[in-house]
């Protein structure tokens, strides 16, 4: 039994102690995924909006360079930046990244098949094509041959205004949606949608969303399990002191540890040149920093109920030993009358 004991305690110990370290984690994974404004927020800070303009901006260029306005008249990459920015407002991209982060959680917590959001680009192309047409370098294009009269400038205009509509990535897009989010903002290449790549997603999301609680049920029925191995004895709050002790050593570590080190990430060269990955390492540091301050409550818990299983183990312990002490002495008392007994015995035997 005691073999059964010791093995019992050694493995269940260390699930314990594990499941009592996620807890905590799981919580709050649950309470930031679950929340979409503060991904809205964190998703903000972390340069979205920049990123999409810089990518779009790439796009339309590369599809201008191959097509017949570079011929007429190449606006530069600030042009470019500068219409995108005055075409889609942050507001305005606020609101799309609101009805897409929607559609995505329907989807994510099973209540659609697929994220649904269809957003109409006919303001936006309508919009940009007007701004681009009035940049300087295009202005200025169109002046110098109205100058030399070879043409007038409202057909300039209409020229450049048909090229542009004549473009693959603008005329390519009516409409944004689900099927083509990946290639818009330039984030995929391929044409199979992000949702079709990353099918497993609402699975991982939802068992993300019910951890904590399958991490209670386990944490109850070792406490149960292991009552009927120890009994409420001095074996079950050594069990329990010795995992906790672990689990509150760890949260310390990692509180003080996890957030350093994806902070100090986005300052390595490789990353912060490349966008996406800066915004990844940009958007784990947030959860980082927020899983470290929200930490703190359950360490106060941890600690608590750790000083509760200190007192008890010591006074347990202290109680045993005081125990074996009187034990002993017990039988240091009981051993010479013993032995008087015995001597007696085998005088009268001689006799």
């Amino acid at each position: 039994m005691y073999i059964v004991r010791k093995i019992y305690s050694i493995i269940f110990g260390l699930i314990f102690a594990v499941a009592l370290f996620l807890l905590p984690i799981s919580q709050i994974i649950k309470s930031d995924l679950s929340n979409s404004s503060k991904i809205s927020s964190w998703s903000s800070n972390a340069g979205d909006y920049q990123i999409v303009i810089n990518n779009l901006s790439s796009q339309i260029l590369n599809s201008l360079s191959s097509s017949s306005l570079t011929q007429i008249v190449k606006p530069s990459s600030q042009e470019i930046k500068s219409a995108l920015e005055q075409s889609i407002s942050l507001t305005y991209f606020n609101q799309i990244k609101n009805q897409v982060l929607t559609a995505n959680y329907n989807w994510l917590e099973g209540k659609t098949t697929k994220p649904v959001f269809q957003i109409s680009l006919l303001n936006f192309k309508t919009n940009l094509i007007n701004q681009i047409i009035t940049t300087p370098g295009v202005k200025d294009y169109c002046n110098r041959l109205v100058l030399y009269q070879q043409t007038t400038e409202l057909n300039c205009t209409i020229s450049i205004t048909d090229s542009l509509n004549s473009n693959l990535t603008l005329s390519s897009f009516q409409t944004l949606n689900q099927d083509n989010l990946g290639s818009f903002i330039g984030i995929s290449n391929s044409s199979i949608p992000y949702y079709v790549s990353y099918s497993n997603l609402p699975n991982y999301y939802q068992f993300l969303m019910h951890l904590p609680n399958y991490l209670i049920f386990l944490l109850i029925g070792i406490v149960l399990f292991s009552i009927l191995i120890f009994g409420l004895k001095f074996r079950f709050i050594k069990f329990l002191f010795r995992s906790l002790a672990f689990a509150v050593i760890v949260i310390l570590i990692g509180k003080f540890v996890i957030s350093p080190i994806f902070n100090n990430l986005s300052n390595i060269s490789a990353i912060s040149k490349n966008q996406f990955a800066d915004y990844i390492i940009k958007m784990i540091s947030y959860f980082s920093n927020d899983l470290r301050t929200n930490l703190n409550k359950y360490i106060y818990i941890y600690v608590g109920i750790f000083l509760i299983l200190a007192v008890l183990y010591f006074s347990k312990f202290l109680k045993k030993k005081h125990k074996k002490q009187i034990n002993k002495e017990e039988v240091s008392k009981t051993q010479p009358s013993q032995n008087f007994i015995s001597l007696n015995e085998r005088k009268s035997q001689h006799k």
